[in-house]
């Protein structure tokens, strides 16, 4: 781990020491939701933001 992401991760650890324990369970399990989400999901999902503007004018009038 770089000096960098330590400091992240001790950081982030301070924030939340005031969490009460339901709190951090719940987030402990948001995180591990979001490590199990496959990474084609992600590309999926950026992909599908592209498009996203309903216009019928072209980009040059946007």
């Amino acid at each position: 781990m770089s000096f960098s992401d330590k400091h992240i991760v001790d950081t982030y650890a301070s924030l939340l020491e005031g969490l009460s324990a339901s709190n951090k369970i719940e987030l402990i399990e948001r995180l591990s939701k979001s490590l199990k989400e496959s990474t084609k999901s992600k590309e999926d999902k950026f992909f599908k933001s592209f498009g996203a503007l309903a216009s019928k004018k072209s980009i040059k009038r946007l």
